[in-house]
């Protein structure tokens, strides 16, 4: 039984694992993405009030 077990709950796991990373990826690219528009914007508010 113990080693039909195991199985699962690597599965469970790694399933949790690639979640995880998936979903830190995707944060990481949101915010990328959001920093690159504010340094635009800001770049671009210095450039018009200068």
């Amino acid at each position: 039984m113990i080693r039909d077990e195991i199985p699962d709950f690597v599965r469970e796991v790694g399933y949790l694992k690639g979640w995880y990373l998936i979903t830190l990826a995707r944060i990481a690219i949101v915010a990328i993405a959001l920093s690159k528009t504010i340094a635009t914007t800001l770049a671009w508010t210095r450039y018009y009030t200068l």
